[in-house]
């Protein structure tokens, strides 16, 4: 290989489609390792297309490595008193290609750093902020809470992990206790409800910006009633208040968290899921159902533009009807991506062939007059429990202990002659990619950790993220890093 010219090699890493051969050859010598790295639009393009980023787990695995990769570059010229700021530096595609394949491949193989968080950081670190993990224990008390954060410190060259409390300055903490939790990228939400007067379901909102943890929440108050099917996405809050159990009367209220705007509108009882999502407005789905008869649902589904500050902040987009089946639960729509979303209901047995579908696939489709909805395609079938696999294009089917893939496309049935689900997959949300996934052995295994008995957390709550696991138990936390693992 020394003798070959340097525009020969550029010529075979370019018609290569073996990634794995490619990074292989990029380890045998510096100028090998040069000659390979250095294709950035060719590592770009491979990544964009393996991992595509209308996966929100994707999406999420890429946005954190940003963070880690930019800050390594910001702290670095902040410790020489250069300037600098953390979104500088342009990212390395080549080492984000790899970084990702072994981030999945070290989920599969238990291999993580372990992080045992005990005291609580007494002040905001000198840094940045990688990635946070909020645990809030449900039933237990609001000051209960706390955030295991990673941080690239100035002070340091490796990240690290601390333990981060939250301030409810203001909040009658003795009074409630922690009823659920949300978070998104930027955001965690915390519901809370009042213990004092089990006569009346006052339950709240708390609302923190991660880069802001030390500050009083944002808090969302109702006098009566219940809030529920709460949504955080991006910079975005919606959810129903249910004022009354006897009156039966609906509001859906959504807040833009980052300018602070609202808006709310009386509606019936109803499903809904975000679909897209702008600085200014969110897009929603929601879907009315109508029992005409013993044997099928006549289902509208609607889309919605909501944009908190305008004089009609709520602006009908498109509506569509169709017919299907519910097999006695309740018909919902779940987000895909962007631009689909599916409606279906939980059937525990094999449905009748002549009824209407259980599943429906819709896809949003962007044209000259505006943005309308189309139905994709249906299936007829058992329905247990649906996990997309947006990355892989598939939708993965439980029936029973029964597992079928279907192809997000057409809704047909993928089938594999070796065909293996791990559930390492299913939390994380990162797959590997489909030649892999054929090739593996029907008795691949995850190692999970709670299995490890040297962690003693089989028994904890636990929180994902596609790059950690938080475990507590006992008032004790680890952190498990699948990012974090170097070789010993």
């Amino acid at each position: 290989m020394r003798h070959i010219p340097n525009e020969v090699l550029d010529r075979i890493i370019e018609a290569s489609h073996d990634e794995a051969a490619l990074v292989s050859l990029s380890c045998t010598s510096k100028r090998l390792r040069v000659r390979v790295s250095h294709r950035q639009k060719l590592w770009r393009g491979r990544f964009e297309q393996q991992f595509p980023q209308r996966d929100d787990k994707e999406r999420e695995w890429l946005c954190q490595y940003k963070r880690t990769y930019q800050a390594k570059t910001y702290v670095s010229n902040a410790a020489e008193g250069l300037p600098s700021q953390p979104d500088d530096s342009p990212l390395d595609w080549f080492d984000a290609y790899c970084k990702r394949r072994a981030t999945e491949y070290r989920w599969r193989h238990g291999q993580y750093a372990v992080n045992r968080l005990v005291d609580v950081a007494d002040a905001c670190p000198r840094g940045v902020r990688l990635q946070s993990i909020p645990y809030a224990p449900r039933r237990s008390s609001p000051d209960k809470a706390v955030v295991a954060s990673q941080w690239q410190l100035i002070s340091q060259v490796q990240p690290t992990w601390l333990l981060e409390s939250l301030c409810w300055d203001g909040i009658d903490v003795e009074n409630r206790e922690i009823w659920d939790m949300w978070r998104s990228d930027d955001y965690l939400v915390i519901q809370t409800m009042n213990t004092s007067n089990h006569s009346v379901r006052r339950n709240a909102l708390h609302v923190w910006h991660f880069a802001a943890l030390d500050v009083p929440p944002q808090t969302i108050r109702t006098k009566s009633g219940w809030i529920h099917d709460v949504s955080v996405r991006e910079h975005w809050l919606i959810y129903r208040w249910e004022p009354s159990t006897l009156f039966k009367q609906h509001f859906i209220c959504v807040y833009n968290l980052a300018k602070g705007s609202y808006c709310s509108d009386a509606r019936d009882d109803l499903a809904y899921c975000i679909l897209r999502t702008t600085a200014d407005s969110v897009y929603i789905a929601w879907i009315e159902s109508d029992r005409d008869s013993y044997s099928y649902i006549a289902v509208t589904y609607n889309m919605w533009r909501i944009a908190p500050g305008q004089a009609a902040p709520f602006q009908w987009q498109s509506s569509k009807k169709t017919e299907m089946s519910d097999g006695a639960s309740t018909i919902t729509p779940r987000r895909i991506d962007d631009n689909r979303f599916i409606m279906s209901a939980n059937y525990d047995f094999e449905p009748n062939p002549g009824l209407p579908p259980p599943l429906v696939l819709v896809e949003l489709v962007d044209g000259k007059t505006g943005t309308v909805m189309e139905e994709k395609w249906s299936r007829t079938m058992r329905i247990s429990r649906l996990q997309p696999i947006g990355s892989r294009n598939l939708l993965m089917v439980e029936q029973g202990r029964k597992t079928v893939l279907l192809s997000l496309s057409d809704g047909s049935v993928v089938h594999r002659m070796h065909y293996v689900h791990l559930d390492c997959w299913r939390i994380s949300g990162l797959y590997p990619l489909n030649d892999q996934w054929a090739k593996m052995a029907d008795d691949e295994t995850w190692a999970d950790p709670k299995t490890d008995v040297s962690l003693s957390v089989h028994n904890a709550t636990q929180v994902f993220l596609p790059t950690a696991i938080l475990y507590g138990t006992n008032g004790a936390l680890t952190v498990v890093d699948y990012m974090g693992y170097s070789r010993r």
